[in-house]
């Protein structure tokens, strides 16, 4: 679709109509004369009054269309639709957003990713007008105008935070339609996925979108991982991503004093493991640190810490008299665990979310915070043990829950009754059932479950039908099913027997093993659910310096500023120890080309930024000008011909 930069001055078109009223006033009036013989006259002056005509015809003609050309060279017509035409409009607001997660921190020969995609909008405002170019603030949350205050140090790395620029933007675009976003990003696998998603949800937008990519080329990374300490000697590796065999120095690190070191040698995509011995006989805190030009530096520091053993939160959903057992057998096999019983009504959404293990049994009534809870997002990293109550009076809030989980609207539970099944071990050798005398559990019988429910079976009856399934939900959360109560009840004798303690603890154990984020460890700048908060008592954060952080038991979750050794004080209790690291997702070298958002869409483009520059750069040139250039030529050429001709 063909527009205007400034169509004001297409009103000018009604000059034309002026000038071919003057045409037609001033054109000359002929008188008749009669002659006897035209052989007197040369033939060049032998010329018919009806091709004067035509050439006066076309001598208009050359100058309308003339005028017409300058009248548009005035307007300045570009595709509505080719974004790169639409940038070049002084007038069309670019709002840019740059990609703050770690990976920009990578360091080529033209600086800091982050830096060169910085300079990039600076350049960018110099030429357009700081008052058109906007970028996203990280502290704001939102575009902010580009002016001669702009500070580099907005640079900010943490957890992704596109959603929102998106939807600030989209906020913009319903007053600006001409607005243009831009996406500047190496376009890092840890981050592309979740842009892509977040654009996708937006598919209909109208506006141009340019993907500006600064992806290193060749690149190459050494990481430092796995740092541990036992009995005084630390433990770590080292991996190097692309590049050249290199021999690096580890130096070990405790209290600001250096312990010990190591000379390792490394190869081009490959791992090696190392020791370190401190001469200490007891563990504590501290770090490896590998002291090499590299293009990514967080990840050349890797801490350790040996105490941080956070009480892991069960919180038992149902008839609280039914859950008794289940809480007492958890509290014997783990002592440090903290089990709370809630009834469906009492249970609230927070309880929910700021535990570790969610145990839904014996539950006697819809819980709104459950429902809310299971139809939430953001809520991944949990783990959750289901058991199904087969009695026809209760099952149908187990197949509203799990229709829900599994987005599943025709799920159908079948009862089963009068079985006298026995539990039957799928094996004895994974960590699972390790140990077991025998596959089958004789002295427990099983008189009523449920089927109907797919999945990965841990468990089975001797009628075959599963009694413990694993699988995830829409939401990514790690479920494990049972399909029949767990807690006191009349449909079973697990209670009863002594299979019913290894049966709980294992079971808690396996959903513990398949939790996504790890316990002792946090992700610097990504939100993260507060295990401090349900306590009561204040739990103060201090940081690797010794600096007074926050009061964790008023937040319901927090985000970690920098990595580091962090400080957990709490009254009466002893201080933990917390290791705060990068995400190490973004050491991984894995890129993707903006050339796939693209596709279909003509109103996005992608490139580099110093294709845009170009762009820019072009005198504000658009495409359309040059052919309008050359009709002029050949119009003003034309009007000369055909006046010479007349």
């Amino acid at each position: 679709m063909i527009t205007f930069f400034r169509p004001e001055f297409l009103w000018a078109l009604l000059f034309v109509i002026a000038v071919i009223i003057v045409h037609l006033i001033r054109r000359p009036r002929f008188t008749l004369l009669s002659f006897s013989t035209l052989m007197f006259f040369t033939s060049d002056a032998v010329m018919s009054s009806k091709n004067r005509r035509l050439f006066k015809l076309l001598q208009l003609l050359m100058r309308i269309l003339a005028l017409i050309t300058i009248i548009l060279l005035f307007a300045r017509p570009y595709h509505k639709n080719n974004v790169l035409s639409v940038i070049k409009n002084p007038n069309t607001p670019l709002y840019f957003w740059i990609d703050n997660t770690i990976s920009m921190s990578y360091v080529t020969d033209s600086g800091a990713l982050s830096d060169i995609a910085i300079n990039c909008v600076k350049k960018t405002a110099s030429l357009k007008g700081s008052n058109t170019v906007y970028l996203f603030s990280n502290q704001a949350q939102e575009f902010v105008s580009v002016d001669d205050s702009f500070e580099t140090a907005d640079k900010y790395y943490g957890e992704n935070n596109f959603h929102y620029a998106i939807h600030s933007f989209l906020k913009v675009s319903r007053q600006k339609e001409n607005a243009v976003l831009f996406i500047v990003s190496d376009f890092h696998k840890s981050s592309v996925d979740f842009i892509d998603s977040i654009v996708n949800e937006n598919d209909t937008l109208k506006n141009g979108i340019v993907f500006m990519s600064v992806t290193p080329q060749s690149p190459y990374n050494i990481v430092l991982y796995g740092a541990e300490m036992q009995n005084g000697t630390v433990y770590g590796s080292l991996s190097q991503l692309g590049g050249k065999k290199d021999t690096l120095r580890v130096h070990c690190v405790i209290n600001e004093i250096e312990k010990g070191s190591v000379s390792v040698i490394t190869q081009p995509d490959s791992a090696i493991s190392f020791s370190i011995e401190t001469g200490s006989n007891s563990n504590t805190s501290g770090y490896l640190q590998i002291k090499v030009t590299d293009p990514l530096l967080f990840d050349n520091i890797d801490y350790f810490t040996d105490n941080f053993k956070l009480r892991k939160k069960i919180s038992i959903i149902g008839d609280t008299n039914a859950n008794y057992t289940l809480r007492a057998a958890i509290h014997a096999a783990n002592k440090n665990t903290l089990v709370n019983l809630y009834t469906e009504r009492d249970v609230t959404f927070s309880i929910i979310d700021s535990s570790d293990v969610i145990i839904i049994n014996a539950l006697r009534h819809p819980s709104g915070a459950l429902n809310a809870f299971i139809m939430s997002k953001g809520t991944h990293c949990k783990s959750i043990i289901c058991c199904v109550d087969p009695s026809e009076n209760y099952s149908g809030y187990y197949r509203d829950i799990l229709s829900k989980a599994f987005n599943d609207g025709a799920l159908s539970l079948q009862s089963v009754h009068n079985s006298k099944a026995n539990p039957v071990l799928s094996d004895t050798l994974t960590d699972m059932w390790r140990n077991f005398r025998s596959l089958r559990i004789d002295d427990v019988e099983i008189y009523s479950y449920v089927s109907g429910i797919n999945g990965t079976i841990l468990l089975r009856y001797t009628t075959n039908d599963p009694f413990l399934i694993y699988k995830q939900d829409t939401q990514q959360r790690d479920w494990v099913i049972a399909t029949t109560s767990l807690g006191i009840t009349v449909d079973n004798t697990l209670f009863q027997r002594s299979f019913y303690l290894p049966l709980i603890d294992r079971t808690i154990l396996f959903t513990g093993k398949l939790k996504k984020n790890s316990d002792h460890v946090w992700t610097c700048g990504k939100e993260i659910k507060n295990p401090f908060f349900d306590l009561r008592k204040k739990n103060l954060l201090y940081n690797s310096r010794g600096d007074f952080v926050e009061n964790l038991s008023e937040l319901f979750r927090i985000t970690p500023a920098e990595p580091g050794i962090y400080k957990v004080v709490a009254e009466n209790s002893d201080a933990v120890f917390v290791k705060v690291q990068h995400d190490s997702l973004e050491s991984i070298l894995l890129y993707r080309s903006p050339d796939n958002f693209i596709e279909n869409r003509e109103h996005w483009y992608a490139g580099s930024c110093r294709e845009l520059m170009q762009v820019l750069d072009s005198s504000n040139k658009v495409d359309f000008e040059m052919f309008l250039w050359l009709f002029l030529t050949l119009f003003l050429l034309g009007e000369i011909v055909f006046s010479i001709r007349r």
